[in-house]
Protein backbone atom coordinates (compact mmCIF):
# COMPACT_ATOMS: atom_id res chain seq x y z
CA UNK A 1 0.00 0.00 0.00
CA UNK A 2 1.31 3.41 -0.88
CA UNK A 3 2.44 5.78 1.83
CA UNK A 4 -0.12 8.56 2.21
CA UNK A 5 0.22 12.21 3.13
CA UNK A 6 -2.70 12.27 5.54
CA UNK A 7 -1.61 14.92 8.01
CA UNK A 8 -5.12 16.36 8.27
CA UNK A 9 -6.72 13.08 9.31
CA UNK A 10 -7.56 12.85 13.01
CA UNK A 11 -5.87 10.02 14.91
CA UNK A 12 -8.08 8.61 17.69
CA UNK A 13 -6.42 7.94 21.07
CA UNK A 14 -5.26 4.37 21.63
CA UNK A 15 -6.45 2.71 24.84
CA UNK A 16 -7.14 -0.75 26.18
CA UNK A 17 -6.22 -4.14 24.76
CA UNK A 18 -4.10 -4.38 21.62
CA UNK A 19 -3.12 -7.16 19.22
CA UNK A 20 -0.05 -6.81 16.98
CA UNK A 21 0.18 -8.08 13.41
CA UNK A 22 3.62 -8.27 11.82
CA UNK A 23 4.62 -9.16 8.27
CA UNK A 24 7.92 -10.85 7.46
CA UNK A 25 9.35 -12.17 4.21
CA UNK A 26 11.63 -14.96 3.04
CA UNK A 27 12.72 -12.91 0.03
CA UNK A 28 16.20 -11.39 -0.04
CA UNK A 29 16.37 -7.60 0.29
CA UNK A 30 12.81 -7.48 1.63
CA UNK A 31 11.64 -4.21 3.17
CA UNK A 32 9.66 -6.08 5.83
CA UNK A 33 11.77 -5.62 8.95
CA UNK A 34 10.20 -7.31 11.98
CA UNK A 35 12.29 -5.39 14.52
CA UNK A 36 11.34 -2.06 12.93
CA UNK A 37 7.67 -3.05 13.00
CA UNK A 38 7.89 -3.96 16.68
CA UNK A 39 9.46 -0.59 17.47
CA UNK A 40 6.74 1.19 15.49
CA UNK A 41 4.02 -0.66 17.41
CA UNK A 42 5.60 0.15 20.76
CA UNK A 43 5.90 3.80 19.76
CA UNK A 44 2.14 4.24 19.29
CA UNK A 45 1.12 2.38 22.47
CA UNK A 46 0.62 4.82 25.37
CA UNK A 47 2.19 3.48 28.58
CA UNK A 48 -0.28 2.52 31.32
CA UNK A 49 -3.26 3.03 29.00
CA UNK A 50 -2.73 0.13 26.59
CA UNK A 51 -1.86 -3.55 26.94
CA UNK A 52 -0.56 -6.04 24.37
CA UNK A 53 -2.51 -9.31 24.59
CA UNK A 54 -1.32 -11.11 21.47
CA UNK A 55 1.07 -11.06 18.51
CA UNK A 56 0.72 -12.67 15.09
CA UNK A 57 3.35 -13.00 12.36
CA UNK A 58 2.48 -13.44 8.68
CA UNK A 59 5.05 -14.99 6.35
CA UNK A 60 5.14 -13.59 2.84
CA UNK A 61 4.81 -14.45 -0.04
CA UNK A 62 1.33 -15.59 0.93
CA UNK A 63 0.03 -19.12 0.49
CA UNK A 64 -2.84 -19.05 -2.02
CA UNK A 65 -3.25 -15.33 -1.38
CA UNK A 66 -4.59 -15.91 2.14
CA UNK A 67 -3.52 -14.08 5.30
CA UNK A 68 -4.06 -16.79 7.90
CA UNK A 69 -2.28 -14.92 10.69
CA UNK A 70 -4.37 -11.81 10.00
CA UNK A 71 -7.57 -13.84 10.23
CA UNK A 72 -6.46 -15.20 13.61
CA UNK A 73 -5.50 -11.73 14.84
CA UNK A 74 -8.87 -10.31 13.78
CA UNK A 75 -10.69 -13.12 15.59
CA UNK A 76 -8.77 -12.43 18.82
CA UNK A 77 -9.57 -8.73 18.52
CA UNK A 78 -13.27 -9.54 18.14
CA UNK A 79 -13.24 -11.86 21.15
CA UNK A 80 -11.34 -9.44 23.39
CA UNK A 81 -12.60 -6.14 21.94
CA UNK A 82 -9.03 -5.21 21.20
CA UNK A 83 -7.46 -2.87 18.65
CA UNK A 84 -5.41 -4.42 15.85
CA UNK A 85 -2.02 -2.74 15.37
CA UNK A 86 -0.54 -3.46 11.95
CA UNK A 87 3.24 -3.24 12.06
CA UNK A 88 3.63 -2.17 8.44
CA UNK A 89 0.81 -1.19 6.11
CA UNK A 90 3.19 0.27 3.53
CA UNK A 91 3.57 -2.03 0.48
CA UNK A 92 0.93 -4.44 1.74
CA UNK A 93 -0.32 -6.27 -1.35
CA UNK A 94 -4.08 -5.82 -1.79
CA UNK A 95 -3.88 -3.62 1.29
CA UNK A 96 -7.15 -1.78 0.70
CA UNK A 97 -9.02 -5.06 0.35
CA UNK A 98 -7.57 -6.46 3.59
CA UNK A 99 -8.27 -3.28 5.53
CA UNK A 100 -11.81 -3.48 4.22
CA UNK A 101 -12.06 -7.00 5.59
CA UNK A 102 -10.89 -5.85 9.03
CA UNK A 103 -13.34 -2.95 8.98
CA UNK A 104 -16.31 -5.14 8.01
CA UNK A 105 -15.48 -7.45 10.92
CA UNK A 106 -16.04 -4.51 13.26
CA UNK A 107 -12.45 -4.45 14.50
CA UNK A 108 -10.66 -1.22 15.35
CA UNK A 109 -7.24 -0.96 13.71
CA UNK A 110 -4.41 1.36 12.84
CA UNK A 111 -1.09 1.22 11.04
CA UNK A 112 1.95 1.57 13.23
CA UNK A 113 3.91 3.04 10.33
CA UNK A 114 1.02 5.29 9.21
CA UNK A 115 -1.25 5.93 12.24
CA UNK A 116 -3.49 8.14 10.07
CA UNK A 117 -4.74 4.94 8.45
CA UNK A 118 -7.21 3.53 10.95
CA UNK A 119 -10.79 2.30 11.30
CA UNK A 120 -12.16 5.85 11.38
CA UNK A 121 -10.30 7.15 8.33
CA UNK A 122 -10.62 4.03 6.17
CA UNK A 123 -13.73 5.08 4.22
CA UNK A 124 -12.32 8.54 3.66
CA UNK A 125 -9.09 7.11 2.29
CA UNK A 126 -10.58 4.65 -0.17
CA UNK A 127 -12.96 7.26 -1.56
CA UNK A 128 -10.15 9.67 -2.36
CA UNK A 129 -9.20 9.86 -6.05
CA UNK A 130 -5.69 10.89 -5.05
CA UNK A 131 -5.31 7.85 -2.86
CA UNK A 132 -6.49 5.54 -5.62
CA UNK A 133 -3.90 6.97 -8.02
CA UNK A 134 -1.13 6.47 -5.48
CA UNK A 135 -2.35 2.95 -4.68
CA UNK A 136 -2.39 1.86 -8.32
CA UNK A 137 1.00 3.42 -8.95
CA UNK A 138 2.46 1.56 -5.98
CA UNK A 139 1.14 -1.77 -7.27
CA UNK A 140 2.98 -1.22 -10.53
CA UNK A 141 6.15 -0.25 -8.65
CA UNK A 142 5.94 -3.36 -6.48
CA UNK A 143 5.51 -5.61 -9.50
CA UNK A 144 8.48 -4.02 -11.25
CA UNK A 145 10.58 -4.44 -8.11
CA UNK A 146 9.69 -8.13 -8.17
CA UNK A 147 10.89 -8.30 -11.76
CA UNK A 148 14.21 -6.80 -10.71
CA UNK A 149 14.52 -9.42 -7.97
CA UNK A 150 14.25 -12.03 -10.73
CA UNK A 151 17.24 -10.48 -12.46
CA UNK A 152 15.41 -8.67 -15.26
CA UNK A 153 16.86 -5.39 -16.50
CA UNK A 154 14.24 -2.63 -16.40
CA UNK A 155 14.12 0.97 -17.55
CA UNK A 156 15.87 2.72 -20.40
CA UNK A 157 14.70 2.37 -23.99
CA UNK A 158 11.15 1.08 -24.22
CA UNK A 159 12.00 -0.65 -27.48
CA UNK A 160 14.25 -3.60 -28.10
CA UNK A 161 17.16 -2.05 -30.02
CA UNK A 162 19.61 -2.21 -27.10
CA UNK A 163 18.81 -5.84 -26.49
CA UNK A 164 19.32 -6.71 -30.15
CA UNK A 165 22.76 -5.10 -30.11
CA UNK A 166 23.80 -7.34 -27.21
CA UNK A 167 22.64 -10.57 -28.79
CA UNK A 168 19.73 -13.02 -28.50
CA UNK A 169 20.01 -13.53 -24.72
CA UNK A 170 19.93 -9.82 -23.95
CA UNK A 171 17.13 -9.35 -26.46
CA UNK A 172 15.04 -11.96 -24.65
CA UNK A 173 15.70 -10.23 -21.33
CA UNK A 174 14.55 -6.90 -22.75
CA UNK A 175 11.35 -8.49 -24.04
CA UNK A 176 10.74 -10.07 -20.62
CA UNK A 177 11.17 -6.69 -18.92
CA UNK A 178 8.70 -5.06 -21.32
CA UNK A 179 6.19 -7.86 -20.72
CA UNK A 180 6.62 -7.51 -16.95
CA UNK A 181 5.85 -3.79 -17.10
CA UNK A 182 2.72 -4.54 -19.11
CA UNK A 183 1.62 -7.31 -16.74
CA UNK A 184 2.23 -5.08 -13.71
CA UNK A 185 -0.09 -2.43 -15.11
CA UNK A 186 -2.69 -5.11 -15.86
CA UNK A 187 -2.41 -6.51 -12.33
CA UNK A 188 -3.06 -3.05 -10.87
CA UNK A 189 -6.16 -2.73 -13.05
CA UNK A 190 -7.38 -6.20 -12.03
CA UNK A 191 -6.98 -5.37 -8.33
CA UNK A 192 -8.96 -2.18 -8.85
CA UNK A 193 -11.76 -4.07 -10.64
CA UNK A 194 -11.92 -6.76 -7.94
CA UNK A 195 -12.02 -4.21 -5.15
CA UNK A 196 -15.02 -2.59 -6.80
CA UNK A 197 -16.96 -5.84 -6.58
CA UNK A 198 -16.25 -7.71 -9.82
CA UNK A 199 -14.47 -10.97 -8.94
CA UNK A 200 -15.27 -13.51 -11.68
CA UNK A 201 -12.74 -14.03 -14.46
CA UNK A 202 -15.39 -13.29 -17.08
CA UNK A 203 -16.46 -10.11 -15.31
CA UNK A 204 -12.88 -8.88 -14.91
CA UNK A 205 -12.13 -9.52 -18.59
CA UNK A 206 -15.26 -7.56 -19.54
CA UNK A 207 -14.26 -4.60 -17.33
CA UNK A 208 -10.72 -4.53 -18.75
CA UNK A 209 -12.12 -4.45 -22.26
CA UNK A 210 -14.57 -1.68 -21.32
CA UNK A 211 -11.67 0.37 -19.96
CA UNK A 212 -9.75 -0.03 -23.21
CA UNK A 213 -6.98 -2.01 -21.50
CA UNK A 214 -5.46 -3.99 -24.36
CA UNK A 215 -4.57 -7.67 -24.06
CA UNK A 216 -0.94 -8.79 -24.68
CA UNK A 217 -1.56 -9.47 -28.39
CA UNK A 218 -3.66 -6.38 -28.86
CA UNK A 219 -7.10 -7.99 -28.86
CA UNK A 220 -9.81 -8.32 -26.24
CA UNK A 221 -9.22 -9.91 -22.85
CA UNK A 222 -10.47 -13.43 -22.22
CA UNK A 223 -11.10 -15.10 -18.82
CA UNK A 224 -8.12 -17.41 -19.42
CA UNK A 225 -5.77 -14.46 -20.00
CA UNK A 226 -7.00 -12.79 -16.82
CA UNK A 227 -6.36 -15.99 -14.88
CA UNK A 228 -2.80 -16.14 -16.23
CA UNK A 229 -2.01 -12.66 -14.89
CA UNK A 230 -3.60 -13.39 -11.50
CA UNK A 231 -1.60 -16.61 -11.10
CA UNK A 232 1.60 -14.74 -11.90
CA UNK A 233 1.14 -12.18 -9.10
CA UNK A 234 -0.82 -14.12 -6.45
CA UNK A 235 1.77 -16.59 -5.30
Amino acid sequence: MATLNASRIWIPPLRGKCVAYYRVSTRPFSRLNEDAQRRAVQAIMPPLRSKMIGEFIELEPLEAGERTALNEAVQLCKNERATLLIGQIDRMRSGIRWLGYIATEGVKFRGADVPQINHLSYNQLVSSDYYWRREMGQKVSDALAEAKDRGLTLGGDRGNSAGLKLGPAASATARQAKAMRRDAATWAAIEDVRYRGVTSLTGIAKRLNQRGHRAPRGGAWSPAQVQTVIKKFER
